[in-house]
């Protein structure tokens, strides 16, 4: 990883740490989130990932939309511009 993508990746988890913590409180049953990336091939290969405690809670719509909005907005602020596609949902095993 190279020097401006190591200072990249740290300004994507920052952004993203700020999602996590809206979301917390935000989004029922939200419980963390986390990424993908090859920089190789970025940004198409940015994958963002939230966890819910339930697919009742992954399912809900107002959710999804909400971390779909925060997720874009957030990492629009770096420049980076991704597709609501690039963003899933999951339930914590």
């Amino acid at each position: 990883m190279t020097k401006s993508e190591k200072k990249l990746e740290r300004s994507i988890i920052q952004n993203l740490t700020d999602v996590c913590e809206i979301a917390k409180s935000s989004a029922d049953g939200f419980q963390w989130l986390t990424h993908k990336v090859n920089y190789k091939e970025f940004p198409q290969s940015l994958k963002v990932i939230c966890y819910f405690d339930s697919h009742l809670h992954s399912d809900s719509t107002q959710s999804r939309l909400l971390l779909q909005d925060l997720c874009l907005v957030h990492l629009l602020k770096l420049g980076i511009d991704i597709k609501k596609a690039q963003i899933r949902f999951d339930v914590e095993r």
